[in-house]
């Protein structure tokens, strides 16, 4: 979130034995997949395959691809129809390019998804953020924050969680507005276990925070209970999925029409408009 122009003093919370945050819209820029990730993938098709062309990721990407347009053109689960065709290996270079070119565009029109189109995706991203071409937008006071939180004497343990994939998750950290803020988190976690608007899902997040806090960790301590952790989000339906599984939650939003948008249980909630207005006791 953006520096804070609450009137209201900090909230005051019981400093918590971990922090899990939420990705998208509360530690980083929502705008950051519709207005940077997606128009990227659209643009660098073609340069991401010539300059990468002997990679291992790229010849599994053209050859996930080649296999899904077959199976259009065939009708084979794909309704038929067909579209555009990538040419086989033995085809010149930029043949193939070209063809893939066409076939991204073809599914990104369409509005296709599939796993060898999310595993391009993936690699696309990952290969910007590693030129420097992609930098995740954090919130200025999140960065701040997470550095308060992670030295003495609060030394809190801090996590991530997202709809995607843990692994990008890491990348995307690695690779920010200010810097790589991967040293500060404690783990990774997405919907592996399940979707974040249940509360099961909290289960195996909870188990591993309470392994990292307890004997695995803590020279000896017991684990601690669920409800000494704390969800940071802007999404209410999450929010009560984890209260659900005993965690402790607050939403976080910064705008005027996100508080106006909650609903009655929703109003009942701790918020802040800031991670800088939260003050830990």
């Amino acid at each position: 979130m953006a520096q804070s122009n609450n009137p209201l003093p900090p909230l005051q919370v019981k400093k918590p034995s971990a922090i899990l945050l939420d990705f998208v819209g509360t530690i980083a820029k929502s705008s950051f997949i519709d207005g940077t990730l997606l128009p990227y993938l659209k643009d660098n098709v073609q340069r991401y395959l010539e300059e990468n062309w002997d990679s291992r990721a790229v010849q599994m990407d053209i050859a996930n691809l080649r296999a899904m347009a077959e199976q259009e053109g065939s009708g084979a689960g794909g309704g038929g129809g067909g579209g555009p065709q990538i040419s086989k290996e033995a085809a010149d270079q930029q043949k193939i390019i070209a063809d893939v070119v066409a076939y991204t565009a073809h599914c990104q029109a369409a509005g296709k998804r599939s796993d060898a189109l999310t595993l391009m995706n993936f690699h696309m991203w990952f290969d910007g953020l590693n030129r420097g071409r992609l930098l995740t937008p954090i919130y200025s006071d999140v960065a701040a924050q997470l550095a308060k939180w992670a030295a003495p004497p609060l030394a809190i343990r801090v996590y991530i969680c997202c709809n995607g994939w843990s692994q990008a998750s890491r990348r995307f950290l690695a690779h920010t507005s200010h810097g790589d803020l991967t040293p500060y988190f404690a783990g990774y976690f997405d919907t592996e276990h399940g979707e974040l608007t249940e509360a099961a899902t909290y289960g195996a997040m909870i188990a591993q925070m309470q392994a990292d806090g307890g004997n695995g960790g803590g020279g000896g301590a017991p684990p601690p209970p669920p409800e000494t952790m704390l969800f940071l989000t802007k999404d209410v339906t999450v929010a009560r999925a984890a209260i659900a599984a005993g965690l402790n939650a607050i939403l976080v939003l910064t705008h005027r029409r996100s508080i106006q948008k909650l609903d009655e249980e929703g109003k009942k909630l701790p918020r802040v408009r800031s991670l800088n207005d939260i003050e830990f006791v």
